[in-house]
């Protein structure tokens, strides 16, 4: 709960990064463009020494379909879309990622 964006790059030091960290970023990258999705990843990935980071994203498809209903009800805009998982992984080349599931492969 620390007030802040996520996109200013002071608030991690109010974070304790001596121990393995789970980082979950549910519903915020995609209001972020690419670079600053790049930067913040890099920005946690250099900051914290272990630790795994869950998050979604949205396709182009899926921000295009709903792009003006999300406008006309909150004002916000989706910025980053990805298409192709593997795009993700060339955002930073210190990370790994473990896994990755597709919501229309859920039994839920």
């Amino acid at each position: 709960m620390i007030p802040s964006s996520v996109t200013d790059p002071n608030w991690l030091e109010k974070i304790s990064n001596n121990r393995p960290t789970m980082i979950i970023a549910e519903g915020i990258l995609e209001y972020l463009s690419q670079d600053e999705v790049k930067m913040l990843l890099n920005r946690l990935i250099n900051y914290f020494p272990q630790g795994q980071i869950a998050f979604d994203v949205m396709s182009s498809f899926a921000v295009h379909s709903g792009k003006d209903r999300l406008k006309e009800t909150t004002g916000a805009v989706h910025k980053w879309t990805v298409d192709h998982i593997n795009d993700v992984d060339k955002l930073d080349s210190k990370w790994n990622r473990v896994a990755n599931l597709s919501i229309f492969k859920s039994k839920y």
